[in-house]
């Protein structure tokens, strides 16, 4: 028999499945003759399959008979596990053990691959049968017999490694253990037998012999190991990334959740829908003479709104609605979820594409269900941009699910008829009706209905006053949808649409703006400060929140002294307005400056009018009443010179500061004597030179000793900076920073001398000033100044309370001496001689005057109320001195005046540690008999001063 040429061998794969049915064998396989095989050599393999084909018997003892072929099944007597074998394949192989291997080989390491392989067709199972001529061999036969050779050993190790892998396998030998429990341990007594031949040892995996190894690595046996060792890997590696997979989305879900729950904490003040009938304008109260609390004014917004129940609303605007803005509306729970998505990878292909979906004419879709536009329109929550318009969105969609669960379809439907804004500043179907039809939602036509509901989607495009042709396409598409969904009936759909726009003008009442006095913008500013810290909202919800949430606001502001404090300073005429001409830039009318061709502002020329500002505390620290300037007030929110202003104060700054912390560390006292002459020479930050510091106002300096009750009194500056030297510069920065409450010194002036004498870099607001002097007339205590009790929803739930704080800053005693020295400011030569709160009220004060007249203030106090007044120019030009040095005592004697004249005329309280006595005014000791110049004084009993030894008798 020629020998054929060596060519690439396939053989036909076997099923696969652990499971699979045996494939059925070819009706021209018969099986191969065991005895045969081990009788005859190798270069005679082809003469066993020759005269297996012919039907002969093999030569050798143990021939096997001719077996009958059955189509399409397997051999008749075929042993149990017999695999087929492609007869040409083996037969024309290299005539040696080698070659029989190659053919083995071959197959496996093409099986493992899953390369394609001859089949002779498909079984009923969908199993590849084997190909034209393969014969069936016998593993286990050819497993026990002597004469094969360790190539042909290989071979069904390779099956047993398969079998390991992938489980029971389709050519298993009879009676062994499926696939991998065979095999479950290597080198035990299974795997042992299955490598055992007679006169050999058993091996075990790698301790074979090299040839053996090198053999099996030739013909492909670690390439069915390596094969093996990548599937674990990587099942081992989906596992992983499955796993990881899950950690992330439960990590992720957690945070979401987390941020949800904060994003959302205080939704209570937005979409409690049972209070929303009642929610509208903010109410601020405010105590009378009585006590009791009375409307002091409200906070409107400028939208016209009228509720309206559900039950005055026709169905047909409903369903108007419904069909226009969320067809599934009583189908969904808050989202619907498929436009949602869809909207979501419109949003994702515009990113990427520029267009969205339908090419040019693509359009961005839109999502909101009507329970998500009820969201938006009470919480405000419109920030569309960038990252924070996807978490806002996240936000809504979270807090619609979460408004389906609390509340009906029916109370959703309500909220959002009431809420949905309309033209101009008209919110709500019932006040957009009144304003267009001039009659009330519940006599809406259908065709009417329809034009309503039309509006919503861009008020200012489908307005059917300004764009009835707009407006009346918008209908007809809604009454067409209506129609389409049943609805409404064909014969309802044609008659409206035949009908003409008609718009009447109604009677709704259209709201002017508001305009607040300066205490209101002052509470609202502390307001929503603090509602903005307690709850974390932003300055859009806060303001949505005060003028449509309803509140009930508890204002500290005596209605009776606010009017009063008003008339005293814009018709007063304490105050000279003067006039300086300056430079002004020039504002648009969006607030923006004008540019000029080059870039640069635009100027003018203005005439700047000097103004004033007045605040008044009482001693529980409450803010009674405030004006922040002289013109007639046009607006809420305007600069409130009361509050905001940071000016220099003066000489209001030394009693608080020196002469306050010195007496009570007991290093002065009333009659304690200091030299009137310069500290020091420091150089004139104009002209560079030398000069004296300080300076007095009078110019001069005596150059005799002083006592502190004179020097206080006259305000001599000399005194004061020796005091401050005595109290320490840095003691008193920290007394009047820690302890009264003064927020606009900052660390440069820690060690500024001219801080003493009211010299800071910034100065202090009148707020401010008024409230450090609350502890002089309160017996030494401090109160965090306010200007509200409380804050409540409509329904009585508390939201807010100040953070008020009152703390002792100065001993009783030490506290009772300051006012006393203050008193002598308002007798005497004292700097507010010959003025009084009138009625007999016991009265005391300070004086203050900046560098080159810039400001002038005076802080009086009484035993009710704590007041300070500025006067000045905002860009602090130099006042006249002639006419405005007196002004701000001038107007607060005044105002005091009327606003105490029905309280009762009283004395600040006494300390009991304060005695009364007489002292020298030549060495400021209590006075002997002989002193010829005595005077009273006030001095703690603990500190008092020696007895006059020069004038001793």
């Amino acid at each position: 028999m020629a020998q054929e040429p060596h060519r690439d061998i396939h053989l036909p794969p076997q099923g696969t499945a652990p499971h699979a049915q045996h494939p059925k064998t070819a009706p021209h396989a018969v099986p191969l003759d065991e005895a045969a095989f081990r009788s005859l050599p190798p270069q005679d393999d082809s003469a066993v399959f020759t005269a297996l084909a012919d039907g002969a018997s093999a030569p050798a003892p143990h021939a096997a008979q001719s077996l009958p072929r059955q189509g399409g099944g397997r051999p008749s007597g075929m042993p149990q596990g017999a695999v087929p074998l492609e007869e040409a394949a083996f037969g024309t192989a290299e005539q040696a053990p080698q070659g029989r291997q190659g053919v083995f080989d071959s197959s496996f390491t093409r099986r493992e691959a899953a390369a394609p392989l001859p089949q002779q067709g498909v079984s009923a199972h969908g199993v590849q049968q084997p190909a034209q001529g393969a014969v069936p061999l016998d593993e286990a036969a050819l497993r026990a017999a002597g004469q094969a050779g360790p190539a042909q050993q290989d071979v069904f190790e390779g099956f047993d490694a398969l079998r390991d892998g992938a489980g029971d396998l389709p050519f298993s030998a009879p009676g062994a253990p499926a696939g991998g429990q065979a095999h479950a341990a290597q080198g035990k007594s299974a795997q042992a037998g299955r490598n055992t031949r007679p006169g050999r040892s058993v091996r075990k995996g790698a301790q074979r012999p090299a040839q053996a190894e090198g053999a099996a690595s030739q013909h492909g046996g670690t390439g069915v190991q390596a094969c093996k060792r990548a599937k674990r890997k990587k099942g081992r590696a989906w596992k992983k990334l499955l796993a990881a997979a899950a950690v992330l989305a439960v990590c992720v879900g957690t945070a979401m959740g987390a941020y949800l729950a904060w994003a959302t904490r205080n939704d209570f003040l937005w979409l409690d829908l049972v209070q929303l009938p009642h929610k509208d304008a903010s109410i601020i109260y405010a105590q009378n003479a009585q006590g009791e609390w009375e409307e002091y004014t409200r906070l409107e917004a400028t939208q016209q709104k009228q509720w309206v129940d559900l039950e005055d609303v026709p169905q047909n605007l409903i369903y108007a609605f419904i069909a226009v803005e969320d067809q599934s509306f009583y189908e969904h729970h808050g989202v619907n979820w498929k436009r949602t998505v869809f909207a979501v990878l419109n949003e994702v292909k515009h990113m990427l594409t520029g267009t969205y979906f339908g090419g040019e004419d693509g359009i961005k879709q839109g999502a909101s269900t009507i329970t998500q536009q009820v969201v938006k329109n009470l919480t405000r929550d419109e920030n569309n941009d960038g990252i924070s318009g996807y978490f806002r969105k996240v936000r809504e969609i979270w807090r619609a699910l979460m408004l389906e669960r609390e509340y009906s379809k029916d109370e959703i439907m309500e909220a959002y008829l009431n809420v949905a804004g309309f033209t101009g500043n008209t919110a709500g179907v019932q006040a957009e009706s009144m304003k267009l039809f001039g009659k009330p939602v519940s006599e809406l036509t259908l065709a009417e209905c329809a034009s309503l509901a039309g509006i919503t989607k861009n008020p200012a495009r489908y307005d059917p006053l300004t764009h009835p042709d707009n407006n009346i396409a918008r209908r007809d598409y809604i009454l067409y949808e209506m129609w389409q969904q049943g609805h409404i009936s064909e014969e309802e759909y044609n008659e409206a649409t035949a009908q003409p726009v008609t718009t009447s003008l109604g009677s709704v009442e259209v709201k002017k703006t508001q305009t607040t006095s300066y205490f209101t913008d002052k509470l609202i500013e502390d307001v929503s400060d603090g509602l903005m810290e307690e709850y974390g909202l932003d300055r859009a919800a806060t303001t949505n929140l005060l003028y449509n949430g309803g509140l009930r606001i508890y204002a500290t502001v005596d209605p009776d002294l606010q009017a009063v404090m008003e008339q005293g300073m814009l018709t007063g005429g304490f105050f000279p307005r003067g006039g300086v001409q300056t430079e002004a830039y020039v504002y648009d009318e969006n607030g923006k400056r004008v540019l000029d061709e080059n870039g640069q502002p635009v100027t003018q020329q203005v005439t700047e009018r000097a103004q004033a500002a007045m605040v008044t505390l009482d001693y529980d620290g409450r803010l009674r009443a405030v004006v922040g300037g002289l013109d007639e007030k046009e607006g809420s929110r305007v600069f409130n010179r009361g509050t905001d202003a940071v000016r220099q104060v003066g000489s209001t700054m030394k009693p608080i500061g020196a002469y306050a912390l010195a007496l009570a560390q007991d290093k002065i006292n009333w009659s304690t004597l200091f030299l009137d002459d310069y500290v020091r020479m420091e150089e004139d930050e104009k002209t560079g030179e030398l000069k004296p510091w300080p300076a007095n106002v009078t110019k001069i300096y005596t150059q005799k000793e002083i006592t502190v009750a004179d020097a206080l009194a006259e305000s001599v500056n000399t005194v004061a900076v020796r005091v401050g030297e005595e109290a320490g510069i840095r003691s008193i920065y920290s007394f009047v920073t820690q302890q009264l409450g003064i927020t606009s010194f900052v660390p440069q002036d820690r060690d500024a001398g001219p801080m003493v004498l009211g010299s800071s870099t910034y100065g202090v607001t009148p707020y401010e000033l008024a409230a450090a002097y609350m502890m002089v007339g309160s017996g030494g205590i401090y109160t965090t100044p306010h200007c509200f009790e409380s804050v409540q929803t409509g329904y009585g739930k508390l939201l807010l309370e100040p953070q008020v704080e009152s703390r002792r800053v100065l001993d009783e005693d030490t506290a009772y001496v300051m006012n006393r020295l203050l008193r002598g400011v308002m007798e005497g030569r004292g700097t507010a001689s010959g003025y009084s709160a009138g009625g007999g009220m016991d009265c005391i004060g300070k004086t203050g005057t900046t560098s080159d007249n810039r400001d002038y203030w005076f802080v009086g106090l009484t035993p009710y109320y704590v007041t300070a007044t500025w006067y000045g120019y905002d860009s602090s030009f130099a006042l006249n001195t002639s006419a405005g040095t007196s002004a701000p005592i001038r107007a607060w004697s005044w105002v005091m005046q009327r606003a105490q004249s029905g309280l009762e005329a009283k004395a600040f309280p006494t300390a009991q540690g304060v005695v009364q006595a007489n002292y020298c005014t030549e060495t400021g000791l209590l006075a002997s008999p002989g002193c010829p110049s005595v005077k009273t004084g006030y001095y703690k009993a603990d500190a008092m001063p020696g007895m006059c030894a020069r004038h001793a008798a």
